[in-house]
């Protein structure tokens, strides 16, 4: 507010300050002091004013009500703190944070992020509805929570190099409900490295079946190809051999064509 420490701050300074000249401002605090008066706010809570110029400033405010020996409500005691730069960055981080959910949440693949301890801070919409349950639920939950138990097989040896900085892509086969053979492929970032200490791993997984069908149909056309290719090369081989044969059986032979008369024409 512009004072020291030892300065006497007046009234109008603390209005001022705060903003309290502004009705919005007038009703939070006047809100804040009701609550504190029937005991509802928690001894610290945040505070959100708008000061006269119309500009915002968060507080962090603790308040208690203080009382006569009957009992009765006399005065709001509130101890400020000012948070307003904290405040916007939280708001930015948080905007950002909606930004990536939001990015993640349209992809098909499944994506979530562990602490050291292996513990869920974040997953993706794919792979709660692979799981059957609300991104709360899972917020806290272990790694073999998260995954298929013959995925949680596959994966835990790979995951455990990734938490010492190595990245780590990998295939999983496994058999779907329908009998058919499901392929997906995984990868386990690290957060962070060996010098400053993995923070944790964020982990990705992707259906791949249908590409790797493709991918097999396409090999073994190919194949098939090839293989038809090596027959008619095969074949044609055999046929050269052959009328190589026939010319050699030629070469000592005298063929010529006689006319009508019995002269020779060719």
């Amino acid at each position: 507010m512009g004072a020291s420490q030892r300065d006497t701050v007046t009234e109008s300074q603390i209005r001022a300050a705060l903003g309290l000249e502004h009705p919005a401002t007038q009703d939070a605090v006047l809100l804040a002091i009701e609550s504190v008066q029937q005991d509802l706010l928690p001894p610290s809570f945040e505070l959100k004013l708008t000061r006269s110029d119309g500009s915002h400033m968060s507080l962090l405010a603790g308040a208690s009500a203080v009382r006569s020996p009957a009992g009765d409500f006399l005065a709001c005691a509130l101890a400020l703190t000012d948070i307003t730069e904290r405040a916007r960055v939280m708001a930015e981080l948080l905007d950002s944070s909606e930004r990536m959910r939001s990015i993640t949440d349209r992809t098909t693949a499944r994506q979530a992020y562990f602490d050291a301890d292996l513990t869920c801070l974040f997953v993706n919409r794919a792979l709660c509805a692979h799981v059957g349950a609300r991104r709360e639920i899972l917020l806290g939950r272990s790694f073999e929570e998260c995954f298929d138990t013959d995925e949680v097989r596959e994966m835990l040896p790979r995951v455990m190099p990734a938490l010492s900085g190595d990245k780590q892509t990998f295939l999983i086969e496994k058999q779907a409900q329908d009998g058919t053979t499901q392929y997906l492929e995984c990868r386990v970032l690290p957060d962070g490295g060996a010098a400053e200490g993995v923070r944790g791993v964020f982990i990705e997984i992707e259906d791949i079946t249908e590409r790797r069908r493709t991918e097999d149909l396409v090999l073994h056309a190919n194949m098939e190809l090839e293989a038809r290719v090596a027959r008619r090369t095969a074949e044609l081989s055999r046929t050269k051999r052959r009328y190589s044969l026939m010319a050699e059986a030629l070469q000592d032979s005298c063929i010529f064509f006689l006319d009508s008369t019995g002269r020779i024409s060719e």
